[in-house]
């Protein structure tokens, strides 16, 4: 998202810049859900004052986040003190009931519901106090929305709703919307271990089974050079869109001289690329060598 146009005020530029200058967020409506073009941008903020040993805020509906950034103003240094967020909602912990913590959130918006609808709770000890803000561009400061309080005893949760009509009044910017990216080429690769052996399979032999080995629902006893072990895999890989695998060891002791052979046949026929992870800084005479097979 990029901003096209700012109002005059120096000051909601500055704030529109240094929401901007951090991580990115977007909650309730993903990425593809904001349409692309022209989009009216916002400021809302939350105040949270408590006391109490545990905090949680959480957004039922309101308007659409671009961007936020948040601060503890007072009570950093809470016994225990510990808070999440995740898009506009909060949650603060703390290890006592009576030290205030003081924490605000700034947050660029684009306009989604008509109002805000919250659900409040906190611990029995303590009180909270959340109130919400929005920038009003004729004033040059922050207005009040509305607050709600949850006194001693009172843990809620309660549900705590407001219009954001006025806030969309005035809006502070102009964005312009666009996809971050239109398409991309990409290939996924992942590894691939194959190196455990039973008894009872094709290797004839027991190994890389720290407990012991398993006789797997799907697969039976688990042999890494059984072809039908390397069609499953292969064929959960491609099922799961990874394009290729980053092998092991393909002919160093104790692995046979068939298995990378096999490997490689399947993942032909299966249209799967085949590589392996110790060809790295290699030459290429080494490399021919590794890959090479009778």
């Amino acid at each position: 998202m990029k901003i096209v146009k700012t109002s005059r005020s120096v000051i909601v530029g500055f704030l529109v810049l240094v929401l901007l200058a951090t991580p990115t967020y977007f909650v309730r409506a993903s990425p593809n859900e904001i349409a692309e073009g022209q989009h009216s941008l916002y400021i809302i903020k939350q105040v949270i004052r408590t006391n109490g040993d545990w905090t949680s805020i959480e957004w039922l509906q309101g308007p659409n986040l671009a961007v936020t950034r948040r601060s503890v103003v007072e009570g950093a240094n809470a016994p225990g003190l510990d808070y999440w967020f995740g898009g506009l909602d909060y949650g603060i912990g703390k290890d006592d009931s009576t030290t205030l913590v003081v924490m605000e959130a700034e947050s660029l918006v684009l306009k989604g519901d008509m109002s805000a609808r919250l659900r409040v709770s906190k611990g029995a000890a303590g009180y909270l106090r959340l109130s919400l803000l929005f920038y009003d561009r004729a004033s040059s400061s922050f207005t009040r929305l509305g607050e709600i309080f949850l006194d001693e005893g009172e843990s809620g949760p309660e549900i705590f709703e407001v219009g954001l009509s006025s806030m969309y009044e005035t809006p502070v910017a102009t964005a312009s919307v666009e996809k971050a990216l239109k398409e991309i080429d990409k290939e996924v690769f992942a590894f691939y271990y194959q190196w455990y052996f039973c008894p009872e399979g094709p290797s004839g032999w027991l190994f890389h089974w720290n407990e012991g080995y398993a006789d797997y629902p799907l697969m039976g006893l688990y042999d890494s050079v059984d072809e039908r072990v390397i069609y499953a895999h292969m064929s959960m890989a491609k099922y799961a869109g990874i394009n290729g695998l980053i092998a092991h060891y393909p002919f160093e002791d104790p692995l046979p001289a068939e298995l990378w052979s096999s490997m490689l046949k399947i993942a032909e026929e299966m249209r799967i690329k085949l590589s392996q992870s110790g060809l790295r800084g290699q030459d290429l005479a080494e490399i021919r060598n590794a890959v090479s097979h009778p």
